[in-house]
């Protein structure tokens, strides 16, 4: 009934049931927060998602929707609206002598491997509405063909502009700061992806030993404790 009310138009009507119902607005705190966490931790369980579940038990809260905690995190001093190095023109204008070959294969299986539960971005899009493809062979082809296009960045700049939006969750930290994470939309981390699967050794080889993230296995992490038995 709202996937026929969703193509009559019906949207506004929809999006105040959605509200009425919980969905969006003002995050839960207190007692209230715990149990939402709780329950949504039984439903990832059912469905067979044992490690989301243990991180929507264990990770951070989420921070009061305040005006102190959008100041923090438009904070320019720790997280500056502007590249604090411009890129130069070499990169900027880079051309590869030959066009970039997207990996079909690693691109669908990174699909079919997708985990359930992902967060989507702002157009709400989830790896469960993307597996869809999988069944149909000329659906294949079209998303294969698109997402070389993404990858090559040959797209039209109003589609460009959209998929690099994300949705920020801002998180309350032990130590009471706040940690905003950003959810991107899911045809691009699923192209990135793929792009870092393909290119992930030359770019290791290219930028070792000063590279600790594509690759390399909790390398933010030996970073942090190197520095704090250095010290």
């Amino acid at each position: 009934d709202r996937f026929d009310r969703f193509e009559e138009g019906d949207w506004v009507q929809l999006i105040a049931e959605a509200r009425s119902a919980g969905v969006g607005g003002a995050p839960p705190t207190g007692h209230d927060s715990e149990q939402r966490r709780l329950e949504a931790a039984c439903a990832s369980v059912r469905i067979g998602e044992a490690s989301r579940a243990r991180q929507q038990l264990v990770g951070f809260a989420l921070a009061p929707g305040t005006a102190a905690t959008l100041a923090e995190l438009r904070d320019p001093t720790r997280r500056p609206p502007a590249p604090v190095v411009p890129l130069s023109d070499e990169v900027r204008e880079f051309t590869p002598q030959e066009p970039l070959h997207l990996d079909r294969k690693l691109l669908f299986d990174n699909l079919r491997s997708a985990p359930r539960g992902s967060s989507g971005g702002l157009s709400g899009t989830r790896y469960e509405h993307l597996k869809v493809i999988l069944d149909d062979g000329e659906a294949m082809t079209l998303y294969g063909d698109a997402s070389e296009r993404y990858a090559r960045a040959h797209v039209p700049q109003p589609i460009a502009q959209a998929l690099c939006l994300g949705a920020v969750t801002a998180l309350l930290k032990p130590n009471g700061r706040v940690r905003g994470i950003v959810t991107g939309d899911a045809i691009r981390r699923l192209v990135a992806r793929t792009l870092a699967q393909m290119f992930g050794d030359r770019i290791m080889e290219a930028c070792a030993p000063f590279q600790y993230a594509l690759s390399t296995r909790s390398g933010m992490d030996c970073v942090g404790h190197a520095m704090s038995a250095a010290t």
